[in-house]
């Protein structure tokens, strides 16, 4: 099995790309504690920042303009000069990956602000590009006794854990294209986890680097062998969940498959969009969004910033009426804002001192659906006997930086589990996934998310292949599973089975992979069976006829899965790798 062990890299380099902002961070491995990471995003526009925002402008030609904060500032220009219209302007496009699309392949498209559409794979291509070079710039900039070129680092690029098998493939795929590593040598880039990687962060964390906590610099926390804890990743678009079990060797194991859902910090940024459109009324606001960008974008910036401090838990949070906004409200609706403000009959919106004032219920009210969300499936979860004993709750991510989610999380769990928030939430994921570079296998063993096999013939049985395809006493669509959903997988190890060929005359053996998060599924065409990946064996030695022996090895415990065959006559290995994107498949 490939690993990413098996050359000596000089360094660790990890790309966060995140659905609201991304960032990278890097160490050497002579010093994997080192991490650093570019703290001057922005600093062209007047922000400093860890991360910056994952927008990406692309000229009339299809050729890469710029990326995040600068992304933003030159498409709000050419918006204002009307000269955007043969542009393509991309924000928030990661959630096109998100497992709830069921349409994903190569081919799959996404649409720019101002409704031209460009294939994913370029736009992804693009921003991961800009990101490698920009690092590549920093690394030469902190290396300068040592020179590291491309071939040196271990990359690593974080992804969801609630993911399927085709999003992880295309994010390497644009990497590949990005030129961050060469398909040739796939094993240098390491695909990890999101909430495995904060795992990694918050576990050597000393305890006074949580929120609201104490301590000399020096306690850790208490996690002997059994310990269980759960990380809660709450990003930009997703919420992201997976549960460790802390073992004898420090090493950690998972106990439940990871799980989530769309309930990130963005759903909250769309219900304070559409209460503005509330008050205002949508067709205007539209039309103040065209005509002034840069204010809209401040608009939604301010809210960014009330979204994580405390205001969002007590008091009035309020938003700076600009200037062009009270013009274009006079030119528009005849009159001022407070008018409007006064006249909308929205409970908890007032106006004062040229402010748009929210009381603090209604600001709660705006991320109630997001939260009742996330604590009801959290509350499911730990009513499940595998996670009753869960000691620990991580928040990470961006979203969790917000004071109010933070405040819902301990009013509901605190008496039952420690829940704990490290100051840099919204770094744990980037600075984790350096961790997790250096030491790949700390991660010991995963749930299997689903079921994963192989189509075959095997002796008809009338139990368990009902709505099978039947030749003879054949069933010829039996679906032979390697793993079952729910299984624990011990990473680095290989389950196997030997095949034979149907014909003696047979010179090639198609391998089509199946998955199911049924584990009674037997048969290919069973409802909720999926076709994921075709792979071809050549067999060109036919001499043994249909005593062939194929040894099909399935690797389910890294991050990606693996599959490799081998025509035991020959010796012959096949070029297995899972094309989870082919366009006639759907994961």
């Amino acid at each position: 099995m490939a690993s990413p062990m098996n050359k000596t890299y000089l360094m660790v380099a990890a790309i966060d790309f995140g659905t609201t902002y991304s960032g990278y961070a890097f160490s050497l491995m002579s010093s994997p504690e080192d991490i650093i990471m570019n703290k001057n995003w922005g600093e062209n526009v007047g922000f400093q920042s860890y991360k910056t925002p994952t927008s990406v402008l692309l000229s009339p030609e299809k050729k890469f303009v710029a990326f995040g904060f600068d992304a933003i500032t030159k498409y709000t220009t050419l918006l204002e000069e009307n000269e955007d219209k043969d542009y393509y302007f991309f924000d928030r496009f990661k959630m096109r990956l998100h497992s709830s699309y069921q349409d994903l392949d190569r081919s799959v498209y996404l649409t720019a602000l101002n409704g031209k559409t460009l294939p994913a794979m370029s736009v992804f291509s693009h921003a991961l590009c800009y990101l490698k070079q920009h690092m590549m710039d920093e690394i030469g900039k902190v290396s300068s006794t040592m020179h590291i070129g491309d071939r040196d680092i271990r990359w690593v690029i974080t992804v969801p854990a609630i993911w399927n098998d085709a999003a992880k493939q295309f994010m390497r795929e644009a990497a590949y294209n990005a030129n961050i590593v060469s398909k040739t040598n796939p094993q240098q880039l390491v695909i990890a986890l999101e909430p495995e990687s904060a795992s990694l962060f918050c576990r050597e964390l000393p305890v006074n680097q949580f929120v609201g906590q104490s301590g000399d610099g020096s306690d850790k926390l208490n996690m002997p062998p059994g310990t269980r804890y759960m990380v809660v990743d709450c990003g930009g678009g997703t919420v992201d969940i997976t549960t460790h079990e802390v073992r004898p060797d420090n090493k950690v194991k998972e106990v439940y498959a990871a799980t989530g859902g769309a309930w990130g910090g963005t759903q909250v940024d769309e219900q304070f969009v559409a209460l503005i459109e509330l008050v205002f009324g949508k067709t205007f606001i539209d039309d103040y969004r065209s005509s002034h960008p840069s204010e809209w974008q401040q608009w939604m910036e301010s809210f960014e910033t009330k979204k994580r401090s405390n205001t969002s838990v007590s008091g009035s949070v309020n938003f700076p009426i600009h200037y062009h906004f009270n013009e274009f409200h006079r030119r528009m609706k005849g009159g001022d804002v407070k008018e409007s403000i006064d006249k909308c009959n929205v409970d908890g919106v007032r106006f004062s001192n040229g402010f748009l004032c929210l009381g603090d219920e209604k600001m709660r009210e705006l991320f109630k659906e997001v939260v009742d969300n996330i604590m009801n499936h959290l509350e499911k979860l730990l009513h499940d006997e595998n996670l009753s004993n869960v000691a620990y709750f991580f928040l990470v991510g961006g979203f969790s930086e917000s004071p109010l989610l933070q405040q819902a999380f301990k009013k509901r769990f605190s008496s039952r589990v420690r829940v704990l928030v490290p100051n840099d939430a919204s770094l744990a994921v980037v600075k984790g996934a350096v961790k997790f570079g250096h030491t790949p296998y700390v991660i010991s063993e995963r749930i299997s998310p689903r079921s994963y096999g192989i189509e075959c013939a095997s002796p008809y049985n009338r139990k368990l292949h009902k709505g099978g395809k039947k030749v003879d006493k054949v069933c010829m669509n039996a679906f032979h599973k390697f793993v079952e959903a729910g299984q624990p997988v011990v990473v680095g190890t290989g389950m196997k089975h030997v095949f034979y060929p149907l014909r003696p005359d047979q010179t090639k053996a198609d391998i089509i992979v199946y998955g199911s998060f049924d584990n009674d599924a037997h048969v290919t065409s069973a409802p909720g069976v999926q076709k994921l990946g075709i792979t071809e064996l050549d067999m060109p030695d036919t001499t043994g006829g249909t005593d062939r022996p194929i040894e099909v090895t399935f690797f389910f415990g890294d991050t990606e899965i693996e599959v490799k065959a081998v025509d035991l006559t020959t010796q012959s290995k096949a070029n297995v790798g899972i094309h989870f994107l082919n366009d006639d498949i759907r994961c």
